[in-house]
């Protein structure tokens, strides 16, 4: 089974069970699905490819994990990159 299918199971079989719990708000598994079906669409339509990477540069947040599950979805692989980093 792939990572984001275990989202995709849990939201099927608890859509209203608490998932994650971030900036004062209660995320769902049928919340976090949703959103990262959002981003999904949105990778796919700005043009992101089965294999492609996404850098994420988000912190510890809801949007990372989102991003995370979007590109999984879209066929993709993500990248952490602290944000703390400095560039050169």
């Amino acid at each position: 089974m792939l990572l984001h299918e275990i989202l995709v199971n849990s939201a099927r079989a608890n859509p209203d069970k608490t998932a994650l719990v971030t900036g004062g708000r209660d995320w769902t598994f049928g919340d976090l699905n949703q959103a990262s079906d959002a981003f999904t669409g949105a990778l796919l339509q700005r043009g992101f490819h089965l294999g492609d990477r996404l850098g994420i540069c988000t912190g510890n947040t809801v949007e990372t994990v989102v991003g995370i599950f979007g590109a999984l979805k879209a066929g993709g692989a993500f990248v952490l990159v602290n944000p703390a980093m400095k560039r050169n």
